[in-house]
């Protein structure tokens, strides 16, 4: 009995310590809206992660996020569109576009406008 307490422990030990954590370049990469992405970006591919370890529903939805910013900075993106998020009472998923967008657009009479995205940190 005392040698599974032992093992249980680090383990359980272990799987709450997996939340994924924001990288540096994850940080750099925001949520656009659909008319932003229409407008300004283009598209990379879709991206979609899960947590199930974390043991606070708001942590799991917190660190599923995070592995999705962490994965769009990896493929090169510096912004993502949500498509999906689902939650149960063990997990939640987030379905996004990893998409790289322009952070300065041009209107019709030339003159520049930010829409409000950071430049993508180098790899």
């Amino acid at each position: 009995m005392k040698k599974r307490i032992f093992i249980f422990i680090p383990i359980s030990l272990i799987l709450i310590q997996c939340a994924a954590t924001l990288t540096d370049r994850g940080s750099h990469v925001q949520t656009v809206t659909e008319e932003q992405r229409d407008c300004c970006c283009t598209f990379i591919t879709v991206v979609a992660t899960g947590e199930r370890f974390n043991p606070s529903p708001g942590e799991r939805a917190q660190s599923a996020m995070n592995q999705a910013r962490n994965q769009v900075a990896n493929l090169g993106g510096n912004a993502m569109r949500i498509l999906d998020i689902e939650a149960s009472r063990d997990e939640v998923m987030v379905v996004v576009e990893a998409l790289v967008c322009d952070p300065q657009v041009y209107n019709e009479d030339d003159t520049p406008e930010k829409i409000g995205l950071g430049e993508i940190s180098p790899k």
